[in-house]
């Protein structure tokens, strides 16, 4: 049993330390750095306070002064360059008296300034 057992525990650990590096990029954390220069990809996407790209681990990244992606743009994969810089977008949330909440959005978010964008290669 424990001969049958051995070389499938060893493929498993072998295999394991294989991943492929986008497979392996896919799952990892963008750490972004106020006043950075940065290139990277995601999705174009249109959001309530303007357009974003939506990284690869589902943090948005606003693109100052554009409002809305290009049709041809929106839901797809682009290549972003500017400088990053964190912006209060919009004022905090107000809870009233009657416990009513108002719109808003709590603490700053990340925007990247001096943009250029374009498809990115498939």
């Amino acid at each position: 049993m424990v001969r049958q057992l051995f070389p499938g525990i060893l493929l498993l650990v072998l295999g394991a330390g294989c991943a492929a590096p986008s497979e392996v990029q896919r799952g990892a954390r963008v750490v972004l750095k106020a006043n950075e220069q940065v290139t990277l990809e995601g999705t174009a996407r249109d959001a309530h306070s303007g357009a974003v790209v939506v990284l690869r681990d589902r943090q948005p990244l606003y693109v100052e002064g554009l409002e809305r992606w290009p049709a041809e743009l929106e839901g797809k994969n682009v290549k972003v360059s500017g400088t990053v810089v964190s912006r209060k977008l919009a004022p905090d949330p107000v809870v009233a008296a009657d416990g009513a909440v108002s719109a808003g959005m709590v603490g700053e978010s990340w925007v990247l300034t001096s943009a250029s964008w374009a498809l990115a290669a498939p």
